[in-house]
């Protein structure tokens, strides 16, 4: 055993970790990195992969009009998995679907400073909207075709707010 170990030292954990684009693109999805073994580390994935399902059930909740249930599965979401984009996301989600687009404003802001995706931002651009603040649609539109160029929803949203203001001219794409 001994002449085993010595011929297969462990691996430096700094040659395993993971580059910077993998690690930010877990990240959106609420992973935290670290190390597996590190007795204090905040969240094991293994213990929460159960809940990873019910982020989706929510959406679905929602849709047939059980708000009461998503309450609770985001409430437990929030519990369990703490200012991860796994509790975040279906809070702004239920808050919308709650008729509360200025809470859901705030939530999905935080998301979007700790986890900036252009999805996130069009989310906050028609919840913007949906308050008849084509300024505040606008905004939003500009930071997710910072991150994504060519969305097409961020497009559409980007027309439909400039064509309420009456500010579409030419077809540069310019604002």
């Amino acid at each position: 055993l001994d002449a085993w170990l010595t011929a297969h030292p462990e691996p430096d954990r700094k040659t395993l970790s993971l580059d910077e684009e993998t690690e930010a693109a877990l990240a959106a999805l609420g992973y935290l990195g670290g190390d597996p073994s590190d007795a204090t580390a905040p969240i094991d994935p293994r213990d929460v992969v159960a809940l990873v399902p019910q982020v989706w059930q929510v959406r679905g909740m929602l849709r047939a009009g059980a708000v009461g249930q998503a309450v609770a599965v985001v409430e437990r979401l929030e519990r369990e998995l703490p200012g991860t984009w796994a509790a975040l996301r279906p809070r702004m989600e239920l808050l919308r679907a709650m008729g509360r687009p200025e809470e859901a404003i705030s939530v999905g802001v935080d998301l979007y400073r700790a986890m900036p995706s252009s999805i996130t931002a069009l989310d906050l651009a028609e919840l913007y909207e949906s308050m008849g603040d084509l300024e505040g649609v606008l905004d939003w539109v500009d930071e997710a075709l910072a991150l994504e160029p060519h969305n097409p929803r961020a497009r559409s949203l980007q027309v439909r707010a400039l064509l309420h203001l009456g500010e579409v001219e030419g077809g540069d794409g310019a604002r």
